[in-house]
């Protein structure tokens, strides 16, 4: 048996089309007593916190944000959201799958106030929970008919004369849209207060009780009717969440209803609606935790096996693209909790993503599959705000800077590795002119540390829709946080946040930075997020972004000298680190020119007339690499001709670099990480400062 595609049944493995023999085989009821028997279905935690806040009186309309698409359990049922509220909130769903699936289900009286067994002269007395669903292609559905029937029950009796005289639309009692759903639902919470009232008179009479139900109504994707934005320019949206706002503030409503108003990202909601004086209960569906990830891992692939050796019992093994499947492959020397590790940030979703490709691909998962499919998601989630880079170069590769190696790899890399919140790093600004290997360096840094590596691109956060921006900015924080550990890069953080005096955006690029402060001061990031920000021109930043607590540590990231040993051996080691990266060596020929300041590599590392960055060193490289393969020669083997071509070619073009060495000198503020050459003129501050104000530069 072949296929070109894996796809998930019901029970969490994934399966491809099968014989009906199989099928048979596969379908039969496992024993309760063996392993493979599904356990009980527990609330999560933020159901449970629902449930709370219902019971207490707290609240009866609710916001669920976040992780919402995703499995909400680690048991690989390929249970969705939707499915697990009808579960938690319908009575006769959840009695239909005892009966159909045989699932046990825990504690389902899962927030429930009024009238309770205790209270009641008979179990008929209790009202009924039952759970409706308003999807945008779907309309308001019920997932169970006996819920539904009772429902329509309900309502054809108490508006038999509406319905009769067609003073109610035609979808009355089957709602298509959310205008007819939220008039439906209007008339049923004035039925459920109604007869509320008459049951409380005829208990105190002795008389006949009308029937209730309580009603859990959750409305998936409410960002798209209920989106946020100014009230005024709204239009039609505005009525729908009028309605919203007082179906909140009704008190009566809550004595026998909920409502859930689903959404991705809570910025996308209304604000009236998000939570404070609305009486909206804002909950977080958080992404699975490291042991959630493992739990979820080991399940999966259990479920995987199990249904694997089914179809071979059957004589029908499973077999994707030629290759027969009896388990999910792991690469040698990785396992659940290394994958646990690395998914960090991903749903589980993400996860069965990453397990079916490596199914499909007929290869063992491994940690670099992991960092690519979490690549492509993040990015797909969070549009472009943010960019993952998988960093495939160490320290060993970056030439020179011996200090700033000694300090990334004390305060950022190992730190990370063991999640040390007292020793790492919150932010560093590198500062020096460009060329030098700033992004470089932060680079090799996760590299080394094994943690995500993501560039954030402050410039897509601008929207010209009113809070569009303040939407991104929070959508960008998440997946940071979604990323950790990790080291968030911000390069040219001079023009990403500039000094206090731009204007011209009404404000809006205040805001975006006043969030960035605060994110920068949160502590609760400390051991896991380490945020890198590059500048030449560290006088035009806004100056609170470099005091203690956010980006404390100011260090220089300089080109060696301009002449002297230490301008020998810098560009020595930098053309050494890159001859590695390369993967070229140096002719004999071209090595023995190194003493000669008139040929060959002499002429870069003897030349003092003019200061020579790393950038610039890998330009005359590769453009000696180049002229070898237009030549048809080893392009691994670098010869003085090509060289001395390549240098006859290529000219300096960093610009203002003793200024910008100048500046960095004057804004660093830890000698101990700073070039032994340049210490004596960093330390003197004052003649930096006379220098720097004399050509128009703010000092600090």
């Amino acid at each position: 048996m072949s296929t070109a595609a894996v796809l998930p049944d019901v029970n969490g493995a994934v399966l491809p089309d099968i014989s009906p023999a199989a099928l048979a085989t596969l379908m039969k009821k496992p024993e309760k007593a063996k392993p493979s028997s599904r356990k009980a279905i527990e609330w999560p935690t933020f159901l449970s916190q629902a449930n709370q806040e219902y019971t207490s009186g707290n609240a009866h309309v609710f916001v669920l944000h976040g992780n919402v698409n995703d499995y909400p359990d680690n048991e690989a049922h390929l249970l969705s959201l939707r499915k697990l509220m009808v579960m938690a909130y319908d009575e006769n769903y959840t009695a239909e799958l005892k009966t159909k699936e045989g699932l046990s289900v825990a504690g389902t009286n899962a927030g429930q106030r009024g009238t309770n067994k205790a209270e009641a002269r008979s179990e008929k007395e209790v009202p009924k929970r039952i759970c409706a669903v308003f999807v945008i292609n779907e309309g308001l559905r019920f997932d169970s008919e006996d819920s539904k029937k009772l429902f329509q029950e309900m309502m054809s009796t108490e508006y038999a004369d509406l319905i009769k005289n067609k003073q109610v639309p035609p979808d009355f009692l089957e709602p298509m849209t959310f205008e007819s759903s939220r008039f439906t639902l209007g008339r049923w919470f004035a039925l459920t207060k109604k007869r509320s009232e008459f049951n409380r008179s005829a208990r105190v009479q002795g008389s006949t009780l009308k029937p209730e139900a309580s009603l859990t109504v959750v409305f998936f994707d409410c960002d798209i009717f209920l989106p946020a934005g100014n009230i005024s320019s709204l239009n039609a949206d505005r009525v729908s969440i009028g309605y919203m706002r007082n179906w909140a503030l009704d008190v009566e409503i809550g004595h026998k209803n909920k409502i859930f108003m689903v959404t991705r990202h809570l910025s996308q909601l209304h604000e009236s609606l998000r939570g404070g004086f609305s009486k909206v209960s804002a909950i977080l569906v958080p992404k699975p935790t490291l042991e959630d990830r493992q739990a979820y891992s080991e399940n999966f692939c259990r479920n995987l096996a199990h249904k694997c050796a089914h179809l071979k019992a059957a004589g029908d093994p499973l077999k994707i693209n030629g290759k027969v499947i009896e388990a999910m492959e792991f690469a040698h020397g990785f396992d659940h909790k290394d994958l646990a590790i690395q998914s960090s940030g991903m749903s589980r979703n993400q996860i069965e993503k990453a397990f079916n490709e490596c199914l499909n691909r007929g290869i063992a998962i491994d940690d670099r599959q992991i960092r690519m499919v979490k690549q492509r998601c993040m990015e797909e989630e969070y549009d472009g705000i943010i960019e993952f880079v998988h960093p495939v170069h160490g320290f060993d590769q970056v030439g020179g800077h011996d200090e700033l190696k000694r300090y990334f790899i004390q305060k950022i890399s190992k730190p990370l590795r063991s999640g040390d919140a007292r020793t790492c790093s919150g932010g560093v600004l590198l500062t020096g002119p460009g060329g030098t290997g700033k992004t470089f360096i932060a680079k090799a840094a996760a590299f080394d540390a094994g943690v995500n590596f993501i560039e954030l691109k402050l410039g897509k956060l601008m929207n010209k829709y009113v809070g569009g921006t303040e939407e991104r900015t929070e959508m960008m924080f998440e997946a940071i946080r979604a990323a950790a550990p990790c080291i968030a890069l911000i390069d040219e953080i001079d023009i990403a946040l500039p000094g206090r005096q731009s204007g011209g955006d009404s404000g809006v690029g205040s805001r975006l930075a006043a969030s960035m402060y605060t994110f920068l001061c949160d502590e609760s990031r400390l051991g896991r997020i380490v945020v890198v920000a590059c500048t030449n021109r560290p006088d035009i930043i806004d100056p609170v972004v470099i005091r203690s607590g956010r980006l404390g540590d100011v260090l220089p990231v300089l080109p060696p000298p301009k002449e002297g040993e230490a301008s020998f051996q810098g560009r020595a080691n930098i053309l050494k680190a890159l001859a590695s990266k390369h993967k070229v060596t140096f002719h004999k020929e071209l090595q023995s020119s190194m003493a000669d300041s008139q040929v060959g590599l002499g002429r870069l590392l003897l030349d003092d007339s003019q200061i020579w960055t790393g950038a610039e060193i890998e330009a005359v490289l590769k453009d000696a690499i180049g002229l070898a393969v237009e030549a048809n020669r080893d392009k691994t083997v670098i010869s003085l001709e090509d060289w001395t071509l390549a240098m006859d070619s290529i000219i300096p073009t960093t610009g203002m670099l003793e200024d910008m060495t100048d500046l960095a000198l004057a804004y660093s503020n830890n000698v101990r990480y700073c070039p032994e050459v340049y210490r004596a003129q960093m330390k003197n501050k004052s003649q930096l400062s006379v220098t720097l104000q004399a050509k128009g530069y703010r000092v600090p």
